[in-house]
């Protein structure tokens, strides 16, 4: 049995800070099902408000959410300040046998990763895409974390964890060792798909006409996620498709007022919509009552949101923006470059030949499905077992 103690800014069911707080969660719950005993440190910072904060125990894993002293600093900035002494994160890493740090450049992580150093620890950090200073639009922030601490700590890390060869690379320039770097995916959880419910039963819970053509994206709603590309897309895909609309889904991230006023603009306010966080039985709802999941992104180190659709047998329709988005181009749906016209024409293909959509609806599932968190959970475990 391994002693896992994980840290993470945010946690489930959190996701507008990205996909690191899902993964976190995930990864833990199939590590404890695989007899390891798991700890996971994060802060109470929700999507809107916060969410318990304390000690408790779920599914098989022991988790603590501090309170975090400003939720508005870590909405605006990504600044987390959690109220919790390092002499309990100590308490935490000496009962360890090694430490995961999802995300890098946060307080928590940092002063969780100086300790582990102090305490004789591996640790392995995996940065989710979030390495290179200019990502997320945040360069001044993490070039000064990286000034005052970031940069002495990194060159005490055990294993970096890369989602993507793209990743990888970002590491290489970012000083790391390339004999550190380990490619591992994320996994997702293949039950949440497992339910009986049809489309014409999840428009109706959603009061969507059954004729609709939908494109459905789930995800932050950033600048970086290319969503005015699909807003573009959509108008001309209107011209000649009058049934198809588009669902917008996720947080805002700081793009959805210029988002709104580019989809009045065009007249589409009733042909796209936004729906806002969605969680759970909605986001199930979503996926089932869609014709196909859109992607149009500037750039992904491991899109998840990508696999989940393939799970839930939509046709992808996304942009040459990661390894996985290449992997599935004419397997699962259709991956092109971030061209108006070529995405329109994708848009185009998927909703209008439905033999086409049904083949890559039956891959999508089968493809997702090597990326089960019961196949990928081994893979963490052997990295750790090689550094204690």
């Amino acid at each position: 049995m391994l002693k896992i103690l994980q840290i993470t800014p945010t946690l489930h069911p959190t996701i507008s800070f990205g996909g690191g707080s899902t993964v976190a969660w995930e990864l833990g719950r199939a590590l404890a099902r695989n007899g390891n005993r798991v700890t996971i440190i994060s802060t109470d910072a929700g999507d809107a408000g916060r969410n318990p904060s304390g000690r408790f125990v779920q599914d098989g894993m022991e988790v603590i959410r501090a309170r975090n002293l400003s939720n508005s600093l870590a909405y605006q900035f990504k600044l987390f300040l959690p109220l919790i002494s390092p002499t309990a994160i100590r308490r935490e890493v000496q009962e360890s046998d090694v430490v995961h740090l999802h995300d890098f450049r946060t307080i928590l992580n940092l002063l969780t990763g100086q300790i582990a150093i102090d305490e004789g620890l591996p640790i392995v950090v995996q940065p989710h895409g979030t390495i290179r200073s200019d990502y997320f639009g945040r360069r001044s922030l993490k070039s000064l974390i990286d000034i005052i601490m970031g940069d002495r700590i990194a060159s005490r890390i055990d294993a970096w964890i890369a989602l993507s060869e793209i990743e990888r690379d970002y590491l290489v320039q970012f000083g790391i060792n390339q004999s550190k770097i380990h490619i591992l995916p994320n996994g997702i959880e293949m039950g949440q798909f497992d339910n009986d419910m049809g489309k014409a039963k999840a428009r109706q819970l959603l009061g969507v006409d059954e004729n609709k053509r939908i494109l459905l994206f789930i995800g932050r709603i950033h600048q970086i996620k290319g969503i005015d590309l699909l807003i573009d897309s959509m108008a001309d895909v209107l011209k000649q498709e009058k049934d198809a609309m588009a669902i917008i889904a996720g947080p805002d991230d700081g793009a959805l007022p210029k988002l709104k006023d580019k989809v009045r603009e065009q007249g589409l306010s009733g042909q796209v919509i936004f729906k806002g966080i969605v969680i759970g039985e909605e986001k199930n709802r979503l996926l089932r009552a869609a014709d196909a999941f859109v992607l149009p992104s500037k750039k992904e180190a491991f899109p998840i949101s990508l696999l989940e659709a393939c799970a839930a047998g939509l046709p992808i329709i996304t942009t040459d923006n990661s390894d996985v988005a290449r992997g599935i181009n004419g397997i699962c749906g259709l991956t092109v470059d971030r061209v108006i016209n070529d995405f329109t024409e994708a848009i185009l293909k998927i909703i209008r030949d439905k033999d086409l959509a049904s083949r890559y609806s039956s891959a999508g599932k089968k493809h997702a499905s090597s990326y089960s968190w019961s196949n990928i959970v081994t893979k963490y475990i052997e990295l750790y077992q090689t550094l204690i």
